[in-house]
């Protein structure tokens, strides 16, 4: 039985057995790892309340672990608060990776990434960000007189009209 004051890491148990006859057999050694702190997670990019024009959002990040990374996911607010996309792969210990995300409709989403190390202890970075996705562009119409002016004035007045769906901030 390993005891309480197990430190974190690879640890070490050396084993002994021996029978009723006296036979005895030393230096068999076992290993065990304990791994009790959770991975930590630096958001990157986007910036909070980032605009994009595009639907396709690649998530930068930096994750950290004491001991092993095993892999990383994205949770967004697209439909309830789950995942949307993982890095299955092993990602390296205090090295920036990216997910991508392909949004289906312009909006506002919260967004979180989720690391998770080899004994899995999980954690997200310590707040969510928002992210809007704007890939609606704005129209303008102008008045449709087919009128000439012909002026020898300084200033001409022109009157348009701008609609934009997802007003920017």
């Amino acid at each position: 039985t390993v005891g309480s004051g197990t430190s974190e890491g690879n640890n070490t148990v050396k084993i002994f057995v021996n029978d009723s006859s006296g036979n005895m057999i030393e230096n068999k050694n076992a290993w065990f790892v304990v791994d009790n702190t959770n991975p930590s997670v630096t958001l990157v990019s986007p910036d909070n309340s980032a605009w994009n024009n595009t639907k396709a959002m690649t998530f930068r990040f930096n994750p950290l672990d004491n001991l092993n990374l095993k892999n990383a996911t994205v949770f967004t607010n697209i439909s309830g608060w789950n995942v949307n996309n993982s890095n299955a792969s092993a990602l390296t210990n205090n090295t920036e990776a990216g997910i991508t995300v392909q949004f289906s409709a312009d909006g506002s989403y919260l967004w979180n990434i989720r690391a998770c190390d080899n004994s899995e202890n999980c954690a997200f970075a310590t707040s969510n960000r928002t992210l809007f996705i704007d890939t609606t562009p704005p129209t303008i119409s102008t008045p449709t007189s087919n009128r000439t002016y012909n002026t020898q004035a300084v200033a001409v007045n022109i009157s348009f009209l701008v609609t934009e769906t997802n007003l920017d901030q």
